[in-house]
């Protein structure tokens, strides 16, 4: 068994991924009323639990069911009928975290089943990383970060193969038109895109469609929007290829005004982009 493990950034210099806890124990009754400070990645691998999210509907977790809960996301999760619940966790940070799991068509709230052997090497990789924390090496968070990395890819694969099979809660016509939502955002992040004519495009108002998109990802889909487009400028920030552009520029390619995304930009991160670009360069 593993006991809560919160890590701390051993380095300056800030990482796409990175691990905010870890843990691996039998779980006791949990009530978070404003949620949890990052995105979490649960792994059933004993007994039943209860998962209660703000406003909807109670998802039991079963042996090998994997469950990604977006952060700051109101919840309370308990074993079922008093037996003993063995939960891994990992709570997920990083500039593009969210944003990457979108990428990888990863669904939020919705229950993902492992077979044995995957997973046991998601308790192999679960320990590794736990044990990382006593790692002296000075690349520590850069392995971690692609630990991560290689996990979110290898539960994108998983969703892949089983999306068609009952491995996945049943996929319904609003779960493909949310899919087909979030494609358009990838796809038109950095162009006028209004979120009323993504609900129209997907076949939904915007209120039904609004509400549909918050209990599947844990936010708005304007929300969901602004940090595509954040996650899109970090990485023009980071870019050594486009150091020319300015904040303006930048703010102009993921289709934002300039203002509007400086102080989006410093209410997400801190920081100005003007100062992750100084900082960035300054560590890497």
């Amino acid at each position: 068994m593993l006991p809560f493990r919160l890590f701390q950034n051993h380095s300056n210099q800030s990482y796409p991924l990175s691990l905010y806890s870890c843990g691996l124990h039998e779980q006791t009754s949990q009530n978070r009323p404003i949620g949890y400070p990052t995105l979490q990645c649960f792994i059933n691998f004993e007994g039943e639990g209860v998962f209660h999210f703000a406003g909807q509907q109670k998802i039991v977790s079963e042996v090998g069911q994997v469950l990604l809960v977006p952060g700051k996301l109101a919840h309370e999760y308990y074993p079922k009928q008093d037996q003993m619940w063995i939960l891994g966790y990992m709570g997920i940070n990083g500039y593009l975290a969210e944003s990457f799991i979108s990428a990888c068509a990863i669904p939020m709230l919705t229950p993902i089943l492992l077979d044995n052997d995957q997973l046991q090497q998601s308790s192999n990789r679960i320990h590794q990383m736990w044990n990382s924390y006593y790692d002296e090496d000075q690349h520590v968070d850069q392995n971690i970060s692609v630990q991560l990395y290689e996990w979110l890819i290898v539960l994108s694969h998983i969703v892949s193969e089983k999306e068609n099979s009952s491995s996945i809660v049943q996929s319904t016509p609003s779960t493909h038109a949310l899919q087909r939502a979030v494609h358009l955002m990838q796809q038109h992040y950095n162009e006028n895109i209004r979120i009323a004519n993504i609900a129209y495009a997907v076949g939904y108002s915007v209120q039904h469609f609004q509400r549909l998109f918050k209990e599947t990802y844990g936010v708005n889909p304007l929300t969901y929007l602004q940090r595509l487009r954040l996650g899109q400028a970090i990485l023009l920030l980071e870019s050594m290829e486009n150091s020319h552009l300015t904040i303006q520029e930048i703010s102009n390619l993921v289709g934002m005004d300039t203002n509007y995304f400086i102080r989006l930009f410093k209410k997400e991160h801190s920081i100005t982009p003007a100062q992750y670009r100084h900082q960035y360069r300054q560590y890497s």
